[in-house]
């Protein structure tokens, strides 16, 4: 299928070497996060001469049309299912050791070159979005992420979320059916289906004939590219050619169609040929809804379109019986000549819903499907760590018969798949979490047990992608026996084509035997070892000395016909970790890093740099990400350091948590500047691509109070709507143990830290609050102001980042915790402090700390026992305590025994309702009128979350009957749980705003109850 490419008016002229450093930025993100694909240690090393490679293509593009010159580089024959025996009569069986060789169908797959990824960016940005108009709003996979008229090239995402809009595509259809049935005595129908071998099936030059090209020129005209996008689209049509041609010659098979898999142009091709098809099944009047997801779509129907199966399906679509009796969709009828698109028989369901039973049908498909994905959400699935639970990961209903069996096979798979993924997250969060030793023998308890279920589950090809994160789950934690073994497992299937034939018994593509002499195996052996191999290296620890003592790693893996050993596994890792391409962020990965791969990932490429300071807005970009980095740099913070076009570039950027937790946390101790959350708007923007326009607050001159804007505002708005939403606040009765105070309070030369305890218990005491918490909050109508308040010295401070990160992702709740002592082991000194971390709208997030300025009697006296005798530091002047006007009220905190410091205390009056107090008080007695004279004092509402090892975690108001003080208590020692409760702070505030606060005779009934203010109130 060569087409001539022609070179009239070639656009490529205009693109910058910014312009393709933005591309190639785009391109690299896209790649790394397709699963399934390779090629991410090529890109890596083109990486390494990015600036010289970037030139040279430049040049090149320059010179030719489009996709002339640029070679696709890598086909892969990849496996894509074995015989399904759920579909099959026969026997089973069970327990088998080995099934024998089985078919194997196999699909084709590309790894494209970077330069090829460059262009294919340049041309989405080109015509993406003009045809993007094309596409109907039903078809809800692989859209272009345009925001506006055209793709923003500074952003990190080329595409939209799948994730999201997956979940869209699952639950319209059932919405659409639930409401149909609620309308009355109806019956709604229920399509779902998808089409074979989809990618394979569609001849793309559809995009140069007929209708297609008028609609195409249609819209393409308007922005004056038509026929630039006809020279573009034949050099994309000719490139494709080209692949047909090469993979015709690794499978000894005639191909006549087919786009490759894993091209970034080929996800925009796929939903344009389907637009024709999208559009009748839109005009069939019985359609209440129909939504698509690439090749899946869901149609939900009045009863009207009919009562069988063909009757039905014939209704929605052009369709026939073909000679192997599957449907086939007349490709003349929906103007896609040459393309063959035909029905999956076993992924067909139709199903016929109707009355009370109908519906509760759907609401078991929506259980279902919320016990799997939501209800997993949790931060750790406990049930995966319990020493039973193993043998349950694979099947996500243990009597294989669950609503979403019936509903559609193909969803189960995927959940089920889910699932076992979450499963494995757990492992991976904990064993990172939690001490080496103890993270070790957690995970060489289950991972026997889950590579055998793997091994012996009869379908290696799906449990392939889960057989390589258990693979990387024991190379993490240096089991390397249980790797040795997982390598053993997978080399006895597919070492090389030998294996392979004991493990495949032939190969199908496209229902076609591939001939035994076709180059078809050594490219899916090839295939194997280099997703095996890159999943090593992308976890691999780099240094020797963090494996266990005395165990030096001997770790090999096969690529292809050699055994790779330490160094050149190492060598490899090291070229990924250059790119930010391993499977951790570089705050993740620093300690995993050797000092040589830390200090040249520092270096700044001064070629790179002055090409794209070329670039105005990228140069500005840039400055701002240098910012971040010296800021971080003045901390001793080694995590983000390094070049700025480098960290641009990373498909793992910082968060917006990871920028504020760094440029405001010294902000108590530091001048703090009134541009601080200007400046940290911007960082974030720059070092992002994303385009917030609202700083997410304010400082006032002073420093004394912090204001939240931008999505709070917006939140506040909403609820000044809602007279029944309040904040709820939570508090964590957390159990912790003296030996975790003792290990916090230990020096260690060099560290921050001390020693904490970091312990599956206390990981698993900590899960449980968060749980519970997020129970509490998710019953909070929207939008959420939830808090939850966790005690003094709670937290291990290198527990704070995945904690966070996990109340920011879910958002249903603020947090401010205690964290552990901060070591400047230089001068003897532990700095304790809470931590308030406050989610916003679009993931945005403000983070706070606040400092206790004097330690306890008791606290002093133990710090100055220990053998490495310590003290809180001494400043010659303390500024006053900050306070947070925020949706969850103007909160301050007071550290467990500065609820005693009068002059602390008296800095708080007028300024703050909400104060918190994470504590960790032995003399929980004391406390009862404590917290009665501060309230009094302050006319504030005082919330303690005590340490669940002494309990007593109490919130109080001053309100006028004494026996509607005590908001809430809990008293239930060495539990960790959570006590809850909604406060009255609107009545609260709407009293200190009243004219007649002083007295207790008020008009307003919403605001009465309230004691009197104290006579000195400002």
């Amino acid at each position: 299928m060569e087409l001539t490419g022609g070179q009239e008016g070639s656009v490529l002229k205009k693109y910058t070497i910014s312009d393709l450093f933005l591309a190639y930025r785009q391109a690299k993100i896209a790649q790394y996060y397709e699963k399934r694909g390779v090629g991410l240690i090529r890109l890596a090393k083109f990486e390494k001469d990015l600036a010289t490679n970037l030139i040279a293509l430049q040049r090149k593009l320059a010179k030719q049309n489009w996709f002339d010159g640029v070679n696709l580089d890598d086909i892969w024959v990849t496996p894509k299912s074995l015989p399904d025996p759920t579909h099959e009569l026969g026997i089973r069986e069970i327990g088998s050791s080995s099934a024998g060789p089985e078919p194997l169908d196999v699909q084709l797959r590309v790894t494209p070159s970077p330069e090829y990824l460059i262009v294919e960016v340049l041309f989405l940005w080109e015509f993406g979005p003009a045809l993007e108009k094309l596409i109907s709003s039903d078809s809800l996979g692989y859209r272009l992420d345009t925001r506006g008229t055209a793709v923003d090239k500074s952003r990190r995402w080329l595409f939209e979320y799948w994730p999201t809009k997956y979940q869209q595509y699952r639950e319209d259809g059932v919405a659409a059916a639930r409401r149909h049935l609620e309308d009355g005595e109806n019956t709604a129908v229920i399509v779902t289906a998808d089409l074979a071998r989809f990618y394979d099936s569609i001849d793309p030059r559809f995009l140069l004939e007929g209708q297609f090209l008028e609609e195409a020129f249609a819209v393409l005209s308007i922005t004056g590219r038509a026929h630039e996008f006809k020279s573009a689209a034949r050099s994309l049509i000719s490139a494709i050619g080209r692949y047909q041609t090469r993979a015709a010659k690794i499978l000894q098979l005639p191909i006549e169609t087919g786009i490759p898999i894993g091209g970034l142009t080929s996800r925009l091709i796929a939903n344009l040929a389907l637009t024709s098809l999208d559009a009748r099944i839109r005009r069939c009047p019985q359609v209440l809804s129909f939504r698509r997801y690439v090749d899946d779509f869901i149609v939900v129907a009045d009863d009207g379109i009919g009562s069988s199966e063909d009757e039905i399906l014939e209704k929605l679509l052009p369709i026939s019986r073909g000679e192997d009796d599957s449907w086939v969709i007349d490709s003349k009828a929906v103007e896609r000549i040459g393309s063959r698109l035909v029905l999956q028989d076993k992924k067909t369901r139709i199903l016929k819903l109707s009355g009370e039973q109908g519906l509760d049908f759907l609401s078991a498909v929506g259980r279902d499907f919320a016990k799997l994905v939501s209800g997993r959400r949790a931060f750790l699935d406990v049930d995966a760590l319990s020493t039973e639970a193993a043998a349950n990961l694979i099947r996500a209903s243990r009597d294989g018969q669950s609503s979403l069996r019936v509903f559609r096979d193909a969803d189960r798979a995927k959940l089920e798949r889910f699932a076992l993924s979450t499963s494995i997250a757990t492992f991976e969060r904990a064993s990172s979490m939690i001490d080496p030793d103890e993270g070790r023998s957690l995970i060489r308890r289950h991972l026997e047990q889950l590579v055998r279920i793997l091994d012996h589950g009869g379908n290696w090809v799906t449990d392939f992608d889960v057989a390589l994160r258990l693979l990387q789950l024991a190379v993490k934690v240096g089991d390397m026996s249980a790797a040795e073994d997982a390598l053993t497992r997978m080399d006895a299937k597919w070492r090389d084509t030998t294996a392979l034939r004991g493990t495949v018994a032939k190969m199908l593509y496209m229902g076609h035997e591939i001939p035994p002499t076709a180059r078809a195996s050594e490219s899916l052996c090839s295939y194997l070892h280099e997703r095996r191999l890159e999943a090593v290296c992308a976890c691999i620890r780099t240094r020797i000395d963090l494996y266990p003592e005395g165990i030096a790693p001997k770790l090999k893996v096969t690529y292809k016909r050699r055994r790779l050993g330490w160094v050149a596994l190492k060598r490899r890792a090291e070229c990924l970790a250059m790119a930010d391409l391993r499977s951790l962020d570089r705050e993740a990965d620093l300690l995993n890093l050797s000092s040589s791969a830390v200090a040249e990932r520092a270096k700044a490429v001064p070629d790179l740099q002055g090409l794209l300071r070329r670039d105005s807005s990228l140069a500005a970009r840039l400055d701002r990400i240098e910012t971040f980095v010296r800021r971080c740099s003045e901390f001793g913070d080694k995590s983000w350091v390094g070049d700025a076009a480098r960290l641009f570039a990373s498909p793992r950027p910082p968060s917006y948590f990871d920028v504020a937790r760094r440029l405001l946390y010294r902000a108590e101790s530091e001048e703090l500047p009134e541009e601080i959350f200007a400046e940290l708007l911007a960082v974030v923007n720059a070092v992002r691509g994303t385009n917030y326009q609202d700083a997410i607050g304010e400082s006032n001159k002073d420093g004394r109070e912090v204001r939240l804007l931008g999505g709070w505002q917006q939140q506040l708005g909403l609820l000044e709507q809602n007279s029944d939403s309040s904040v709820r606040l939570i508090l964590g009765n957390l159990v912790a143990a003296e030996a975790y105070w003792d290990g916090a309070a230990t020096a260690v030369a060099g560290g921050e830290h001390g020693q904490p305890v970091l312990s599956l218990q206390r990981l698993l005491d900590v899960e449980k609050v968060l749980r519970k918490a997020y129970g509490a909050a998710s019953r909070v109508q929207w939008p959420s102001r939830a808090l939850l308040v966790l005690p003094e010295l709670s937290l291990p401070r290198a527990w704070l980042r995945p904690i966070a990160t996990h109340v920011v992702s879910n958002g249903k709740f603020a947090l401010v915790t205690g964290l552990e002592y901060r070591h400047e082991t230089a001068k003897s000194h532990v700095i304790n402090q809470a931590f308030g971390v406050f989610p916003g709208l679009y993931g945005s997030v403000a983070a706070w700390p606040w400092t206790k300025r004097r330690p306890a009697r008791e606290e002093a006296a133990h710090l100055a026992k220990k053998t490495s005798p310590l003290k809180f530091p001494s400043p010659k002047s303390w500024p006053d305590r900050v306070v947070v006007d925020s949706p969850w009220g103007r909160l301050s905190v007071l550290i467990c025994s500065e609820l005693i410091e009068t002059r602390l205390v008296s800095e708080l009056l007028g300024r703050a309702n909400l104060v918190l107090c994470p504590a960790w008080n032995r003399d929980t007695a004391s406390y009862d009128h404590l917290i009665q004279t501060v309230g009094f004092q302050l006319h504030a509402i005082i919330a303690v979350a005590n340490n669940g090892h002494y309990s007593d975690c109490r919130a109080w108001a001053p309100r006028f009957k004494r026996w509607e003080r005590d908001l809430c208590r809990q008293i239930e020692r060495d539990v960790s749980d959570v006590v809850f409760v909604d406060l009255p702070l609107e009545s609260l505030v709407k009293f200190h705003a009243s004219a007649d606060r002083a007295t207790t005779v008020l008009q307003d009934s919403s605001i009465t109850g309230w004691r009197p203010l104290p006579p000195d109130w400002p």
